[in-house]
């Protein structure tokens, strides 16, 4: 699919289990990494739902609990 089409379906992945699964699993891994790729590309980096996508893991990755401290 072309870059905004990847981007927005990852997008609605993440809206579809957000709460039902922890930041660290497969759909926002696979977002993530989606994402990661669609930002290499310097023209695709400047899409509206690339920049969302990536607002969107970054906020995601933002909002994990603290972990043990070791």
């Amino acid at each position: 699919p072309d870059p905004e089409q990847a981007a927005t379906a990852a997008s609605d992945a993440l809206m579809i289990v957000d709460g039902k699964e922890v930041t660290n699993g497969p759909t926002f891994n696979r977002a993530a990494g989606i994402w990661r790729t669609l930002a290499r590309n310097e023209e695709w980096a400047r899409l509206e739902p690339v920049r969302d996508l990536g607002e969107q893991v970054s906020s995601e990755r933002r909002a994990l609990p603290a972990g043990p401290t070791i």
